[in-house]
């Protein structure tokens, strides 16, 4: 039961009354804000599968995290199928799940998966003096993407401080409720 709070006369005549959650409301709803802000990992997640898009976005599009043009390459191999696959090996051990990792404190992206599979992937995405076009960068987040996730993330916070409800509180009058505080 809400928590009442009469004022007396305002005017002549006129006093108001503010109805308030009480207590037990408002610590339920608070354990339920924290549950939900304790429990990162579907954030995570979530970051996860819009990075994973990002990297094979890579590889489709043939650009940097920044979204800069691969440098060409000298001389492809009659069945190359594009810049950084020639194989598809590259591309199949980047986009992986195993090379992927969601944690409650952020996402990971593992290159071993890139060592057993393509090990000349830091060639390409480092540089090398043997790579004379490359570097051709494929991991990492662009700032577009970067600001994308920074958007998941805000709005899954305010998706849990709504969990949570509306404290509200009304001021009324004998005429009925004239004014809702939110």
């Amino acid at each position: 039961m809400p928590t009442s709070v009469n004022r007396g006369p305002l005017f002549a005549g006129v006093s108001l009354q503010f109805n308030f959650p009480n207590a037990e409301s408002v610590k339920r709803q608070l354990a339920v804000i924290e549950d939900y802000l304790e429990d990162t990992l579907p954030l995570a997640e979530t970051a996860k599968a819009a990075l994973q898009v990002d990297m094979a976005r890579r590889f489709d599009t043939e650009t940097d995290p920044d979204g800069r043009k691969w440098a060409d390459l000298v001389r492809p191999a009659f069945d190359q199928i594009a810049i950084l696959q020639l194989t598809g090996d590259m591309r199949s051990a980047a986009l992986d799940e195993a090379s992927w990792t969601a944690t409650p404190v952020g996402v990971y992206f593992d290159t071993s998966n890139l060592d057993t599979e393509a090990p000349y992937w830091k060639y390409q995405d480092i540089g090398s003096s043997h790579i004379p076009r490359g570097p051709r960068t494929f991991i990492g987040a662009g700032e577009q993407e970067a600001n994308r996730i920074e958007r998941m993330g805000d709005e899954w916070l305010a998706r849990g401080i709504m969990l949570g409800g509306v404290f509200r509180e009304e001021a009324r009058a004998p005429a009925g409720t004239f004014m809702k505080i939110r």
